[in-house]
C-alpha cells in the first residue's frame, strides 16, 4: 500500500482472488460432489505490528499498532490495540464467499512512522512490513454437496507492505518580484528596519 495515494483519509492495495486460490491445490469434493469454498483470515488477534503512527515515539510501548479481530474475514490495526481511545492505522479484510471469494484487501487509514529518512527518492519511498508476530496467513474451507467440510491454511504469510511518501517543495514562477526598502530616515538608536511578511 503507497502512501503516495493517500487520499480521502485512505489508500489501499488488494490481491486477487485468483492469486489466493493458487495458494492452495485445486478443491477436492470427493464422491458428494461440489459444493463451496470460502476463505478467512489466519492471524493473531492482539499481537504487536512492530508499526507506528507518523511522528509516534517509536520508544513507547503504548504507541505501537497492534491487531485487534473483528470477524473471521477482518482484522484492524489499532495503536495499543484500543479501539475506543486508540487511532486506526489500517484494516486487512478479505472477501469469504462469493464471486471474489479470497480477494484480499490492504486498506491505510493512517500515515506510518517510516524508518529512514532524508530527501533522496529512496528515503521517500522506503517499505515497512508487518513483524512475524502479526503475519497473515489465509484458511481455505471445502465445503461438498451435502455439507461436510474441510479446511487447511496457507503455507506462507502474505506479504504485506506500506510505502512511505515524500515532502514536496517548489518554487512558484509566477509568484510576484518582492520588494525590501530600509528608510535612513527613521534611523535612530543605531538601526532602521523594514520587513516582508510571511504570507
Amino acid at each position: 500500500v503507497d502512501e503516495s495515494n493517500f487520499s480521502s483519509g485512505s489508500a489501499n492495495s488488494s490481491i486477487s482472488a485468483s492469486s489466493i486460490a493458487a495458494l492452495f491445490d485445486s478443491p477436492d469434493y470427493g464422491s458428494d460432489g461440489a459444493g463451496s469454498v470460502s476463505y478467512s483470515l489466519s492471524a493473531t488477534d492482539g499481537a504487536a505490528t512492530g508499526l507506528f503512527l507518523a511522528g509516534a515515539d517509536t520508544s513507547v510501548t503504548a504507541n505501537e499498532i497492534d491487531l485487534v479481530k473483528v470477524s473471521d474475514t477482518e482484522f484492524q490495526g489499532w495503536t495499543n490495540g484500543d479501539t475506543t481511545n486508540g487511532t486506526k492505522a489500517f484494516t486487512v479484510s478479505i472477501q469469504g464467499t462469493g464471486s471474489d471469494a479470497g480477494k484480499v484487501t490492504v486498506t491505510l487509514n493512517a500515515a506510518l512512522e517510516h524508518s529512514t529518512d532524508g530527501s533522496t527518492s529512496s528515503a521517500w519511498n522506503d517499505s515497512l512490513s508487518l513483524s512475524s508476530a502479526a503475519a497473515f496467513k489465509v484458511t481455505q474451507t471445502v465445503t461438498d454437496k451435502d455439507g461436510d467440510t474441510d479446511s487447511d491454511t496457507s503455507t506462507n504469510a502474505l506479504n504485506i507492505s506500506f510505502l512511505d511518501d515524500g515532502p514536496d517543495a517548489a518554487a512558484d514562477s509566477a509568484a510576484a518580484t518582492l520588494s525590501l526598502n530600509v528608510d535612513e530616515s527613521n534611523f535612530s538608536s543605531g538601526s532602521a528596519n523594514s520587513s516582508i511578511s510571511a504570507s
